[in-house]
């Protein structure tokens, strides 16, 4: 059985039972790390915020998180993108002026393996929000695996 994707306009549809994957976090760790899927209730709706994350670290110890959409973090990867197997995401390091920053990316690719697991772990359906950061990179996945999710 294929994994449903839902797209939506409005988080009141669907935040009732739901766990967010995609959370803002200033920690750094990728947006969705595969690693938390075994603590979600499988009565839950996923709603999953696509968006990549780049975490920064200043000398002073001081850090930030930026949303950024798939386009906007591949512009920014001039250097080598590594994967990291326990997250099921991919990063890049880069430095500026100021400080070092980690991107760690939500590209189709590994959207789709993440979405693999949950469909092997029983979930049936995906809320995905038509949103700038979502969007772009669901119908890039859409486009490449069609409906075989």
């Amino acid at each position: 059985m294929n994994l449903e994707l839902i797209f939506f306009q409005n988080d009141n549809e669907v935040l009732e039972n739901s766990y967010i994957l995609g959370r803002e976090s200033k920690l750094g760790f990728p947006p969705v790390p595969i690693n938390v899927f075994n603590s979600i209730p499988r009565e839950k709706n996923i709603l999953y915020r696509i968006f990549s994350c780049d975490f920064s670290l200043s000398d002073d110890g001081g850090f930030s998180c930026t949303r950024l959409s798939e386009t906007e973090a591949l512009k920014k990867a001039n250097s080598p993108i590594y994967e990291d197997a326990a997250s099921g995401s991919c990063y890049f390091r880069y430095f500026d002026s100021v400080c070092q920053h980690t991107v760690w990316l939500e590209d189709a690719y590994h959207v789709a393996k993440k979405l693999i697991v949950l469909k092997h772990m029983g979930f049936k359906r995906v809320y995905i929000p038509e949103d700038n950061y979502s969007l772009p990179t669901a119908k890039r996945l859409l486009s490449a695996y069609g409906n075989s999710i």
